[in-house]
């Protein structure tokens, strides 16, 4: 069995002549132990021969493009050095970090999972395991085998959406309130129209100790139609708070959350909520993830007439990995909305299983189906009895990665069937959504 070797530039020695001598070898090397990557790598790019250049040198460009943040050279003397040495552990690790921070999560996925089959030492292991819990969950901070004290991450996305039912209405003409018949306004009724997107986030990580951090994470989301402006929102989404690895196989997340909503122009802001929302992840194979969270928050409108609403969830989470390229997860969730108002107060029961395949490290699909169960304490005024929705929704997506640009162009559809009690509050959506993403 092979094992993961922690390579040296020794190992990665060739016979073959370098262009550069081995007194520019010392040199760079003794450059970059002094935290001097430019000139680590203008040295030995200068006298750079493809055709004879051994393998140390071949890392050690690498490496110096690579904390130069030089990448895209990075990545090509690091290939370089795998078409010689397809085996090379250390180095696969290396081009795994320069193709992720380049955006392509993808083929640092594959490289990873080359390694992780070498059976690695079990500290590696973890580290690998928690570089692709990050990739296969973008916008959540992990720990990572990074020896920096503070990390810093931006991801952005600019997308196009085909909304069938922009404000979630009936198509029924007419609807009994108060036991007589009302005839439904235009606008009250399923209203079909096109959105642009703009999403942008920030991440932050401190390393506290070996085995605790602090991760922050800030994003806005903007969503502006067509022709409803009056949908038009504007979201702020905070999460900050210590993650503690337990064990290798177990770690906690206790984040605190913030959150500004914004519907349409004529309010500052629509509600703000605040909370908290503690996360237990257990690994308990090289193939089975299980996650738990909790979350409690506190939501309060700018409207006076609207009583705060408080949220309490509970979730339930299992992935496991069919094959190298293959996943598939199932989840549940609890929850629960109290107001002043009764019949704003509900419980809610549901399920989703969730499938994704890659198939090369550029391109891959996902799936998901789910189901949820939403019972109101109370029945509202105009009404003679309480509110029992169930939804419906499917979706499906295909990411391809442009390595011309960098980013990921990514295409879904998405469609939800809300069936209820009350005919008011009936209806399908059909939402059509193009994107384009990044990650720094």
């Amino acid at each position: 069995m092979k094992k993961l070797v922690l390579a040296t530039l020794v190992s990665l020695s060739c016979s073959v002549y370098a262009a550069n001598d081995s007194a520019a070898l010392n040199q760079a090397t003794e450059l970059l132990k002094n935290n001097q990557p430019e000139q680590a790598y203008q040295l030995l790019e200068k006298n750079y021969e493809a055709v004879n250049t051994s393998n140390q040198e071949l890392f050690l460009l690498g490496i110096s493009a690579k904390q130069a943040k030089n990448l895209t050279a990075s990545q090509q003397y690091f290939e370089q050095l795998l078409k010689r040495d397809p085996s090379a552990a250390r180095v696969k690790l290396e081009l795994a970090e320069t193709v992720f921070h380049l955006g392509n999560r993808q083929y640092a996925r594959q490289l990873l999972v080359d390694v992780k089959n070498m059976n690695p030492p079990q500290a590696v292991l973890q580290n690998i395991n928690n570089f692709i819990y990050q990739i296969d969950n973008p916008n959540v901070v992990q720990p990572t085998n990074n020896p920096s004290r503070v990390q810093w991450g931006v991801w952005g996305e600019l997308g196009f959406m085909v909304d069938s039912n922009a404000n979630a209405a009936p198509v029924i003409d007419t609807v009994t309130m108060y036991d007589v018949p009302f005839t439904l306004s235009d606008d009250a009724k399923q209203m079909k129209d096109n959105a642009k997107i703009a999403k942008l986030g920030i991440t932050n990580h401190i390393k506290l100790s070996d085995r605790v951090y602090w991760q922050t994470q800030l994003s806005g989301h903007w969503k502006g139609y067509n022709t409803l402006s009056i949908l038009d929102s504007l979201q702020f989404n905070l999460q900050t708070g210590p993650y503690v690895a337990l064990i290798p196989t177990i770690s906690l997340r206790l984040p605190v959350t913030a959150n500004r909503v914004t519907i349409g122009h004529k309010d500052s802001y629509y509600y703000h909520s605040y909370g908290v929302s503690p996360q237990l992840n257990y690994q308990f194979s090289s193939k089975s993830n299980l996650s738990t969270a909790f979350t409690w928050a506190k939501r309060q409108y700018q409207n006076e007439n609207k009583p705060d609403v408080t949220t309490l969830s509970l979730s339930l989470s299992l992935q496991y990995r069919l094959s190298e390229n293959a996943r598939i997860g199932v989840s549940f969730n609890l929850g629960e909305e109290n107001s002043k108002n009764k019949f704003d107060s509900s419980s809610t029961l549901g399920g989703n299983i969730n499938y994704s395949y890659s198939f090369n490290s550029d391109f891959s699909i996902s799936s998901s189906l789910g189901y949820d169960v939403q019972s109101y304490k109370e029945k509202e005024a105009a009404f003679s009895e309480k509110r029992n929705d169930k939804l419906f929704n499917a979706s499906i997506s295909a990411t391809q990665y442009l390595n011309a640009i960098g980013t990921d162009l990514s295409l879904s559809v998405s469609y939800s069937k809300n069936s209820s009690n009350l005919e008011l509050y009936d209806y399908t959506r059909t939402q059509t959504y193009l994107s384009i993403s990044k990650s720094f």
